[in-house]
């Protein structure tokens, strides 16, 4: 299973930019099933912190690239420049995923 990640994070943005990328929980539901709606995602996770907000996804399985199509979407949505995302094609696991979401450093001994 392939999954996509399209976002920005404290590494990759100054707190400038990461606030005109932030998501509210409405913005974030509407955004998930704007992007199912749309094919460029089947299924789909919208994170949004204060240090992060990223979408992650598995795309359908007749696409090909929907990175792109994913990183148009968010800048649309949000009306930024698409250069201002990150994005790439990675193989994560639930425990990665739940470390992030929890707040605890990949690799590290789980928080929850």
């Amino acid at each position: 299973m392939e999954i996509v990640l399209v976002g920005l994070n404290h590494r990759t943005a100054p707190v400038e930019v990461r606030e005109k990328v932030s998501f509210t929980a409405d913005q974030a539901r509407r955004a998930a099933d704007e992007l199912r709606s749309r094919g460029i995602l089947d299924e789909t996770l919208v994170l949004s912190t204060c240090n992060r907000s990223e979408v992650y996804g598995v795309p359908p399985e007749t696409s090909h690239n929907c990175l792109s199509g994913l990183a148009s979407f968010l800048s649309e949505f949000h009306s930024v420049g698409p250069d201002i995302l990150t994005s790439s094609s990675i193989t994560i696991t639930i425990a990665t995923l739940s470390s992030i979401c929890s707040g605890c450093p990949p690799g590290s001994t789980p928080c929850f």
